[in-house]
């Protein structure tokens, strides 16, 4: 009988796992600005509607990081699950996200101030 009531409690928790695994999307998109293919970890809102509009926070990983500090990290899905927003993580590197006056592929600045926002 524990062992049923156990299996039981498991699988709601299974359940609530994977879907709150389903707002994290992973995917890529071209930046001109460092001609390159960018990687970003988007977190969506728990009742995410494609129909409506939501306020954008853009989260930066740390020098030596990748954009999936923030979701493997930190406990950020359960932080975020009330908050009507859209939460993107994106790759930079280890740009400093900045500009590099050397290296025309390294535009890491234009990358996130100009090349994210309109991906997103």
């Amino acid at each position: 009988m524990r062992r049923t009531f156990t299996v039981l409690l498991s699988v709601p928790l299974l359940f609530a796992t994977s879907f709150a695994q389903s707002r994290i999307h992973a995917v890529s998109f071209y930046s001109p600005s460092v001609r390159d293919t960018m990687h970003v970890v988007i977190l969506l809102p728990t009742e995410y509607d494609h129909n409506r509009a939501y306020p954008v926070l853009f989260l930066l990983h740390g020098y030596g990081g990748d954009q999936t500090d923030w979701t493997e990290r930190t406990d950020l899905v359960s932080y975020t699950a009330g908050l009507a927003m859209i939460i993107v993580m994106p790759e930079a590197k280890n740009s400093w996200y900045v500009d590099s006056d050397s290296d025309p592929r390294a535009r890491y600045e234009d990358y996130i101030i100009h090349d994210l926002p309109d991906f997103v």
